[in-house]
């Protein structure tokens, strides 16, 4: 019998005929071979799922094509069907950062066996390496880039990803493994992934998220000024983006969400703010 690899690379997909050959030759590049890959494919109508059959060669590829209703949806699909100890997750756009990559977070999982592991990542747009040697207690303003990120598969497949959530799902998920399962964890100065930010949205358009950042935030980081500050700042991000959408049923919502949560004559003076002007609010209190 065939052991399981070491990682399962999951790659949702979805007309990605312009980019998945990149992302499939970085892995094909690996000095290191113990992993499998799992294209997750929302029933591309274009040439997406030919260019993966040409690595099927070089890489040991299973293919899954399921209509999803998003990118979470998708990965809680895939990642139930993860073989490997480790799951890392790329975009369809996105690339290991080396041909040694795996190689080397490879000797640190076989080390320490962690929960969770994450390195740093390149920023492909903007061209530079972001270093991500956070602390737990700061993960309330630090987003852990999802692509730099292994997880130990029983661990993962014990939550789910929240698709309500359009942006921040990864990183809810990522917090429930640091804060309520206690998992074991280590971070690396190993560069994991280049990722394209490129079309990705921002932290502003989750409404979803929006609408409970303050309890989320709460609940794992207690009641704390600075923690309140920056659940605030993310809101008022998303209002204004609302606004700037038409969205003001939504908005409308928010607006008495903010209010409510903080009871502040301030508050309501910086919200009437958003009506009156598109600059960006002082968000410092």
């Amino acid at each position: 019998m065939i052991p399981p690899p070491l990682v399962t690379i999951i790659v949702p997909t979805f007309n990605s005929e312009s980019y998945i050959g990149n992302c499939l030759s970085s892995l094909k590049g690996q000095t290191f071979t113990d992993f499998n890959v799992l294209i997750q494919d929302a029933m591309s109508t274009d040439k997406t799922i030919a260019i993966v059959n040409t690595y099927k060669n070089d890489l040991n590829i299973l293919v899954t094509s399921e209509r999803d209703s998003g990118i979470y949806n998708a990965m809680n699909i895939a990642k139930v069907h993860a073989t490997g100890k480790y799951t890392l997750f790329l975009g369809s756009d996105d690339s290991l950062y080396s041909r040694n990559t795996l190689q080397k977070v490879a000797k640190i999982l076989n080390e320490k066996a962690p929960d969770l592991l994450w390195g740093d990542v390149y920023l492909k747009e903007q061209e530079i390496l972001k270093k991500q040697n956070f602390t737990t207690s700061t993960l309330y303003k630090n987003v852990i880039c999802h692509q730099s990120i292994f997880y130990k598969t029983k661990t993962l497949n014990k939550l789910k990803y929240n698709e309500c959530f359009s942006i921040f799902a990864d990183q809810q998920l990522t917090r429930e493994i640091f804060f309520k399962l206690k998992g074991t964890y280590c971070y690396t100065d190993i560069p994991i992934s280049i990722f394209s930010t490129k079309g990705a949205s921002s932290s502003m358009r989750d409404f979803c998220f929006a609408m409970q950042v303050h309890a989320i935030n709460k609940s794992f980081f207690g009641e704390n000024t600075e923690v309140k500050r920056h659940s605030n700042s993310l809101v008022y991000q998303c209002i204004l983006h609302l606004k700037q959408n038409g969205a003001y049923h939504k908005m409308v919502k928010l607006i008495f969400h903010l209010w409510i949560t903080n009871k502040k004559p301030v508050y309501l003076r910086s919200i009437l703010k958003i009506f009156f002007t598109r600059s960006r609010i002082d968000e410092n209190r």
